[in-house]
């Protein structure tokens, strides 16, 4: 019986598989709540150069997902995604430095961070951005910079919603 999975295997062996195909393969895993399954994906289809996974590995790492949690290893692939601006390394980047998670705390290194990932509209650095205004940690308090950002996350989340959704249909 063919299966995605047996095709990837077999192109493994073979030095033919491609590394969208392992990506794939991590992604469907993952939402089947099979971590060590989807891990054994995004590390194949990281080494072979694929940004998604690699910050899917990433994330794997950050919260012990199918591997033993290792900020090390998260920190690490979230800093080799975030050289090609990759916006949600930016943001677990941002999250690392500002709460102290795997790293020192250094504030104005998580800032920079969360700003590169909220310049690239994604939604979570935008409404993380919301709360620091509305509180005013970090910044001077700003309800109304803080309502834009919040607004913006909105808009970004459902632009996502909807991609997802099309996709979903094909």
């Amino acid at each position: 019986e063919y299966t995605m999975e047996k095709d990837a295997e077999l192109k493994m062996k073979l030095d033919t598989v491609d590394s969208q195909e392992l990506y794939e393969l991590g992604c469907a895993y993952f939402l089947k709540e099979d971590y060590k399954k989807a891990f054994h994906y995004f590390k194949k289809s990281s080494e072979l150069g694929n940004i998604h996974s690699q910050v899917n590995l990433a994330i794997l790492y950050y919260f012990g997902k199918g591997v033993k949690q290792n900020f090390t290893k998260a920190l690490y692939n979230f800093r080799k995604a975030s050289l090609q601006d990759e916006p949600v390394a930016l943001y677990y980047l941002a999250l690392s430095y500002l709460e102290g998670i795997g790293v020192k705390i250094h504030v104005s290194k998580g800032l920079k961070y969360l700003q590169r990932a909220a310049q690239q509209g994604y939604y979570k650095a935008l409404s993380l951005y919301g709360d620091l205004y509305s509180k005013g940690i970090y910044v001077e308090k700003d309800l109304s910079l803080a309502e834009t950002y919040y607004q913006k996350s909105s808009e970004e989340k459902k632009k996502l919603r909807s991609n997802y959704e099309k996709r979903s249909k094909k």
